[in-house]
């Protein structure tokens, strides 16, 4: 008994290797590593503040902490994240899900009110990953048909683990793998009256911007667009040309610094209207382009 540890003991002890570490956040991280390794809340570990934990849980707790010191992300660390309120398996396969999609999301939900979408219309989420988003959207749009779509068949492993998690909010996700629109049955030609992405747009020359727990543990192909940042992008808008209803919407996460670029080019190749939307920072992060 004498070599157990409590609870209390595990989390402070987790909170000054953190902060030792460099880690500002080091007290709420090692509050979640160690609700993490013992299965309990937050409310259960004060009230069990100074039970002992088990030489299993306190030997996880070390191998979950050494993984945080040397960088990997938390979320990764943790093996899943809250998005809108729902909690999704993630890991190195995926994208870490970040407040800048669930504002995505949220604008998503109102563009889809101010349409009118009606059950069984066709919403699409382009490069699912972890299926963040296409959850997020069945969680509000009830009885819609929803497609899911990546070309990473690693991360549609994940995706489909987070659907049927959700169970019966999630029953009308449809997932399929394929690049972009190329997913899609042809017979949804003409009929999806909403899109929603978050691509990649990073270009190559910005890589070395990127902090180092992005580029050594998050997915490449989900984050460098190529060259110039904007091609995937600028593929989606011009394919959904032959996808969309004559009023059909196309919402995209992008970067801020090709805001504009992205605006001229959406109105460019047929959309009938656009705007740029602000993230929570204030930064022009998505584009809302109508047919």
């Amino acid at each position: 008994m004498s070599d157990l540890k409590t609870w209390d003991y595990l989390r402070r002890e987790a909170k000054d290797r953190l902060e030792a570490g460099g880690f500002v956040d080091g007290d709420q991280e090692a509050q979640w590593l160690v609700e993490e390794v013992s299965g309990m809340d937050s409310a259960e570990l004060i009230a069990s503040a100074k039970t002992f934990a088990s030489v299993r849980a306190t030997e996880q707790l070390d191998t979950l902490l050494a993984r945080r010191l040397i960088g990997e992300p938390l979320q990764y660390v943790l093996g899943s994240w809250s998005f809108r309120g729902i909690d999704l398996m993630v890991d190195r396969r995926v994208l870490i899900p970040r407040p800048e999609t669930e504002t995505l999301v949220g604008l998503a939900l109102i563009e889809a009110q101010r349409m009118g979408l009606q059950p069984e219309e066709v919403v699409v989420d382009l490069g699912t990953g972890s299926g963040a988003i296409a959850i997020g959207l069945a969680a509000q749009l009830f009885e819609v048909a929803i497609w899911a779509t990546d070309v990473d068949s690693r991360a549609l492993e994940v995706a489909r683990a987070n659907v049927a998690a959700r169970g019966r909010m999630s029953a009308g996700i449809q997932i399929v793998q394929g690049s972009w629109f190329d997913a899609l049955p042809h017979e949804l030609s003409g009929r999806v009256r909403l899109v929603v992405s978050n691509p990649p747009y990073i270009a190559e020359d910005e890589i070395p911007e990127l902090p180092p727990g992005v580029i050594d543990y998050e997915p490449f192909s989900a984050i460098v667009s190529g060259p110039t940042g904007s091609e995937h992008i600028e593929t989606i808008l011009l394919a959904a040309q032959d996808w969309l209803t004559d009023d059909g919407v196309v919402l995209i996460e992008l970067d801020p610094r090709r805001a504009k670029k992205t605006h001229t080019y959406a109105l460019s190749v047929g959309f009938a209207g656009a705007v740029i939307e602000n993230d929570l920072t204030g930064q022009p992060r998505f584009l809302i382009a109508r047919r």
